[in-house]
């Protein structure tokens, strides 16, 4: 199977593509035993300490394989691309394109998963987030 790669809609963080292929994302029964479970994705916050603790020894890294029971099965280790095949293999050629496309243009920047998308991807490999106030 060939490759599949998505270009992340300009300005969205990671955490709001997370949200948008998880909303888009069906539940499996036998995903859940493997799988992270659903309050630990509640959040934004929940959302970054799951990137930024994720496990060395799974490669390629950021490979976002079950979250809250729902099949991800999206590798984020290049983002703002992100290697889609799995997840259009499971939900259909196009999926994941068309979930972050209507989330970008259905939820304003002040109503979305992370507001105004102020996660930034390069700020999981260091110590900034975990200084801030999360209020």
């Amino acid at each position: 199977m060939e490759k599949l790669y998505l270009r992340v809609p300009e300005g969205m963080s990671y955490v709001n593509a997370f949200y948008a292929l998880y909303l888009s994302a069906t539940t499996f029964e036998e995903d859940k035993i493997t799988c992270i479970r659903a309050e630990d994705v509640a959040t934004a916050e929940k959302v970054f300490f799951v990137f930024r603790n994720f496990p060395d020894y799974i490669k390629p890294k950021y490979f976002i394989d079950c979250e809250g029971g729902r099949s991800i099965k999206v590798n984020f280790e290049t983002f703002p691309i992100l290697e889609v095949s799995k997840y259009d293999q499971i939900y259909g050629i196009g999926a994941a394109e068309l979930a972050l496309k209507q989330y970008n243009e259905r939820v304003s920047s002040r109503d979305r998963f992370d507001k105004w998308d102020l996660y930034r991807f390069l700020e999981l490999d260091s110590d900034e987030r975990d200084e801030k106030s999360w209020g």
